[in-house]
């Protein structure tokens, strides 16, 4: 729940950007379903998928939320995941939020 409220604060922090301090952002979203999409990828997805790899993986060993509540993400032998092993893991946990919104647009 804590990396999710995260996930808002940095939500709301792009739409304070994107409406009051450049608006010109906004016709990014305006144009073409393609350029939407993009957009919305490159600016929430793709970050918020990142802060999962790197604070999952061997790097971060934990995300924020995971190290204030005590939740590790281990394999059955107790270690730390693979790169590749959280990168797919986090690929299959946002694909239906990406799905849900392309099939919303």
């Amino acid at each position: 729940m804590i990396d999710y409220i995260l996930i808002l604060v940095y939500l709301a922090v792009l739409f304070i950007i994107s409406v009051y301090l450049f608006p010109s952002l906004q016709h990014f979203f305006q144009g073409s379903l393609l350029m939407a999409q993009f957009a919305v990828f490159l600016l929430v997805t793709f970050p918020v998928s990142l802060y999962f790899i790197i604070s999952d993986s061997k790097v971060g060993k934990q995300s924020y939320g995971k190290r204030k509540t005590g939740i590790r993400v281990v394999g059955n032998n107790g270690e730390s995941l693979s790169l590749l092993h959280i990168t797919i893991r986090t690929l299959l946990k946002f694909l239906p939020w990406e799905l849900s919104h392309f099939l919303t647009y």
